[in-house]
């Protein structure tokens, strides 16, 4: 067994490659969420950010890219 946390194993469920953006509700308007890049070729996802508690705005904000930085999937776990 190796700890896991949440928003990994939210990723890690994700098929396909590219980034994607998981989050949890930490209520009040709040989302606690982090970015990670998937691969074809691993099976564990890569974190590309740290983890953060942040406002849904800036949370939506702060990862909104173009290009490569952009996620290719996105969603909050309920």
């Amino acid at each position: 067994c190796a700890p896991v946390s949440t928003l990994e194993a939210l990723a890690a469920a994700h098929t396909g490659s590219g980034t994607v953006l998981c989050a949890l509700d930490a209520r009040r308007a709040q989302v606690y969420s982090a970015a990670f890049g998937l691969s074809t070729r691993h099976t564990i996802p890569v974190l590309l950010t740290h983890a953060s508690h942040l406002s849904c705005a800036k949370a939506v904000a702060r990862r909104h890219g173009t290009g490569a930085d952009r996620p290719s999937h996105t969603g909050i776990a309920r």
